[in-house]
């Protein structure tokens, strides 16, 4: 949500009023199959993936009426919902990568390949990416401004969720059946702590007023 506006996708990508749930515009990604949605500054941008072939890519729309500000298919397929930070949008692609483009005009900054396939969004936070590949073990914490490597961190089970970052740690939930929730330094990668969820997880770490936050095959949980 950003300005009011609540940003869903279906088979096209809708702007919901927050307050009363009113549809206010509704915009086209010219592939069918729209992912997942960001906003900021007066921009919706959308992913789309696995649609009509050529169309996949990110889309840019005007918050406020949705004409169409500028698109790039230059990111390809993408599963996962796009993260805006630093006057960038980034974009992990389906077959394993990660793009940073300019929040303007869509054109590429840098292009850095990842672990594997990946359907999970990186987290932005003080200059830095954090970006999991879903088949692999290994968590990248990048320059957002260059994509050179600061860390990496790879762990010794499961495979890797969406993380999040609150203030100077790092959180991902890892799966390989049971569920994982490790804690990095979000400066070092190293490892402060790991947590057995005992839970198949679904989604990634979500922290907010003093807790953590996950979904589960069981209904999720939460601690502090």
């Amino acid at each position: 949500m950003e300005g009011g506006r609540i940003y869903v996708v279906g088979e096209r990508v809708t702007a919901l009023s927050a307050t009363i749930g009113e549809r206010l515009w509704e915009g086209e990604t010219g592939s069918d199959v729209p992912r997942g949605t960001a906003a900021a500054d007066g921009v919706a941008y959308a992913t789309s993936g696995g649609g009509r072939d050529g169309f996949d890519g990110l889309y840019a729309f005007d918050a406020a009426d949705g004409s169409l500000l500028w698109e790039t298919r230059n990111v390809g397929e993408s599963h996962a919902p796009p993260v805006v930070g630093d006057d960038r949008v980034f974009v992990v692609r389906a077959d394993g990568s990660l793009h940073a483009v300019a929040g303007s005009d869509g054109s590429t900054v840098w292009t850095r390949g990842l672990d594997g396939r990946s359907w999970e969004p990186p987290a932005v936070a003080d200059g830095v990416v954090y970006v999991a590949g879903s088949n692999g073990r290994r968590l990248r914490a990048l320059d957002a401004e260059t994509g050179d490597e600061r860390w990496s961190y790879e762990h010794d089970v499961g495979y890797g969720t969406a993380p999040a970052v609150a203030g100077d740690t790092v959180y991902e939930i890892v799966d390989d059946g049971s569920g994982y929730l490790f804690a990095l330094d979000a400066e070092t990668g190293e490892k402060r702590w790991r947590r057995d969820l005992g839970v198949a997880p679904k989604t990634g770490p979500v922290v907010g007023s003093g807790r953590i936050y996950y979904g589960a095959a069981n209904g999720g949980g939460s601690f502090a």
